[in-house]
């Protein structure tokens, strides 16, 4: 899924660093409205500022949630 594959993207730079990233359980009720590929390079930049500013034997969590539509 998305969040596999942000993880898988970052895994080298984690590694690298001493970060671990973990991926919290993804809801079976959870959708994506919006461009995955949009989605994907956001999600991906924010993970990587969050391993960037960890330290050595830090994590960085990616997880989400279903959101109540108003």
């Amino acid at each position: 899924g998305l969040l596999q594959t942000v993880r898988d993207d970052l895994a080298p730079l984690a590694n690298e660093r001493g970060v671990r990233i973990d991926l919290l359980t993804v809801p079976a009720n959870v959708e994506l409205n919006g461009d995955p590929n949009q989605v994907r390079h956001a999600l991906t930049a924010v993970a990587r500022n969050a391993v960037e500013a960890a330290s050595a034997g830090g994590w960085v969590r990616i997880g989400c949630e279903h959101a109540e539509e108003n």
